[in-house]
């Protein structure tokens, strides 16, 4: 998939159901807090996925994400992501660490 600089992906409680890896571009993943101040998560650039909590809980997003540079992505849904664990393993574990890697940067965020 392809996305202009400046588009929406999803907003915080859109159904989920893929991730997205990025080729090139950078996206910004964010939530307003209940001030409707914007707190910037993370800043995905290119080799980086998001959306991946959704994906695996089939639970709605949990983030905003939105194009900071022209986006050329990878959108991965369940079926999708089945295949690649019978194929490899590994990369169910290597999914979980860097999740596992994500959560702990956003608490450290929130904290501060």
């Amino acid at each position: 998939m392809t996305a202009p600089a400046g588009m929406q992906l999803f907003d915080y409680g859109d159904p989920g159901g893929a991730l997205f890896l990025l080729c090139e571009g950078e996206v910004e993943l964010f939530f307003k807090n209940d001030t409707g101040d914007e707190i910037v998560l993370e800043t995905a650039r290119a080799g980086d996925f998001f959306g991946e909590v959704s994906l695996l809980d089939n639970g709605p997003r949990t983030a905003s994400a939105r194009v900071v540079e022209d986006l050329e992505a990878l959108q991965v849904d369940r079926g999708d992501l089945d295949e690649l664990v019978k194929l490899r393993p590994q990369a169910a574990m290597d999914l979980l660490t860097a999740t596992g890697k994500r959560l702990r940067e956003t608490s450290k965020r929130l904290r501060h």
